[in-house]
């Protein structure tokens, strides 16, 4: 199953920079006849009528969404025009699946009700983060389109009519996708020295096959980093990441070109990389690597 299926399913957003404190009643003067104000039908996906979700922006400046997938999101709202607005709200729910993922997805989104007031169009991001706080993916670029819900309005309710704007999403990052945006990371974090972002990336039990078939831990190879024995110039990849997934499992190779200093004694050549990954605790970690030295 994709960790990161198309996370338009939802809509919940952060736009701006919005004072969560502000007064009750500074808020209910702002926006309580705002054309916002009202109970929505979100079109997440034009292709599945069943993956829709109902929000409501309420005049004191509170939002509330629903949706069958991943529970209800709480948020807040403000008005930055007319008939537009920022609104931000929360889902704790890393997995838009029916399966449940701890964590929380924080959705941006800017907001605009049509002249007719019963069409709203948005534009929107997301940022999903585990339980600690680690943010596993951002995504941008959506757009949304709602109808508002009203009293005697046809049941069922019609599809979207001819010419209407409706919800389109840029596809979401694949699992293979993530994995070698990873794989990216993973070599330049050991440049960069980053440690902490390192550890992330690399499973408690990681272990590596260096060119001359020593085995490393994660604690001896990142520890060597840290201690300056292993300093890594160049280490980046000069071919095509290739994949094969597994569903929590992917292998993936590829050739590469590394300079290290390791023990004072500076290496610069080429090889190929192949590397095992697993998903584990909410994100995809490197468990198994093998450098092997072509020229």
């Amino acid at each position: 199953m994709s960790r990161l299926p198309l996370l338009g399913l939802i809509v919940i957003a952060l736009v701006g920079t919005l004072d969560m404190s502000r007064a009750p009643d500074a808020a209910v003067a702002q926006e309580d006849a705002h054309p916002l104000v009202g109970t929505w039908r979100w079109e997440n996906d034009p292709a599945d009528l069943a993956d829709d979700s109902f929000g409501t922006f309420h005049a004191d400046a509170t939002y509330i969404e629903v949706t069958a997938n991943v529970g209800t999101a709480l948020g807040a709202w403000e008005a930055t025009g007319e008939r537009s607005g920022d609104v931000i709200f929360v889902f704790q729910d890393g997995d838009p699946s029916l399966e449940y993922a701890p964590g929380i997805g924080t959705f941006q989104l800017a907001a605009e009700v049509d002249q007719s007031g019963d069409i709203l169009s948005a534009t929107g991001s997301l940022v999903a983060q585990a339980p600690d706080g680690t943010v596993l993916n951002e995504f941008d670029g959506w757009t949304f389109v709602a109808t508002r819900l009203e009293v005697g309005m046809p049941v069922p309710f019609p599809a979207p009519a001819a010419g209407t704007p409706v919800a389109a999403a840029p596809a979401a990052p694949t699992d293979a996708d993530l994995i070698r945006d990873r794989e990216r990371e993973r070599p330049r974090a050991v440049v960069d020295a980053d440690l902490e972002a390192a550890e992330l990336l690399h499973a408690a039990d990681f272990q590596v096959i260096n060119p001359f078939g020593q085995a490393l831990s994660r604690d001896d190879y990142l520890g060597g980093i840290a201690a300056g024995g292993l300093d890594f110039l160049v280490f980046e990849p000069i071919s095509e990441i290739e994949l094969r997934l597994y569903t929590d499992v992917a292998v993936i190779r590829y050739q590469m070109r590394l300079e290290v200093i390791a023990d004072g004694e500076q290496l610069d050549f080429r090889g190929w990389n192949t590397n095992v990954y697993e998903y584990q605790d909410g994100r995809w970690q490197a468990v198994w690597s093998q450098i092997t030295m072509s020229q």
